[in-house]
């Protein structure tokens, strides 16, 4: 199933991925910046709102390389804006504590899928049956009426997806692509068709089973 994305949307995609493989790789020690890349991670837990931050005081972390040409001005409250934030900030928020890199980068679609925010949110209790706080958290995204509610929810399941353990207690070391995770938030903002689109993406990639052979699946079922 193809991931349809807009070209606007893939090139937000690729903005926030550049920043997050940069930021992970000091992150994980490579580079001689992990310390400074602690403490970016730090500034950027605070863009998890849905609101647009001070430029004067984040405006390094998130504006610095911003295609204008592809993802037009920034100034303002900007879809594109509010998108990149939220995901850079979501990133911040998941890594911390966790000894692996949890940002993943994906090349084609079937890759988009198996890193998609929903499969992310359905690795956090592969077995339905017990997984109503996931569904009912993802229902509210969907019955969001506004980006604030929306954002409430995804604030919600990655704090879901940080404490998710299998049943002998292990890290279930959930990883998404949040590069991927802009795009969505983009079209989320926008017409209802886009809207509409983004949240199936993510309810297929929930309910519908990927390919056996995956080995992120297979670790967490």
């Amino acid at each position: 199933m193809a991931y349809a994305l807009s070209e606007r949307s893939f090139a937000l995609n690729r903005f926030v991925n550049r920043k997050i493989r940069r930021l992970q790789r000091e992150f994980m020690g490579e580079g001689g910046n992990e310390a400074a890349a602690r403490a970016q991670l730090a500034r950027l837990r605070r863009l998890v709102t849905g609101e647009a931050p001070s430029l004067l005081t984040l405006g390094d972390l998130v504006l610095f390389d911003w295609p204008i040409d592809e993802l037009g001005d920034p100034a303002g409250s900007s879809r594109e804006l509010r998108a990149a934030c939220v995901a850079l900030g979501a990133y911040a928020v998941l890594q911390q504590g966790k000894g692996y890199g949890v940002a993943a980068f994906s090349e084609n679609d079937a890759e988009r899928r198996v890193n998609s925010f929903g499969r992310a949110c359905w690795q956090i209790q592969p077995d339905q049956s017990l997984a109503a706080g996931v569904m009912r958290r993802l229902a509210s995204i969907e019955g969001s009426s506004d980006f604030s509610g929306v954002i409430s929810g995804v604030r919600s399941l990655l704090g879901l997806m940080k404490s998710a353990r299998t049943d002998d207690g292990t890290d279930r070391m959930i990883r998404l692509d949040f590069g991927l995770l802009a795009a969505d938030l983009y079209e989320i903002q926008g017409p209802a068709y886009q809207r509409e689109r983004a949240i199936s993406r993510w309810g297929s990639a929930y309910f519908v089973p990927v390919s056996r052979g995956n080995k992120q699946d297979k670790d967490n079922e």
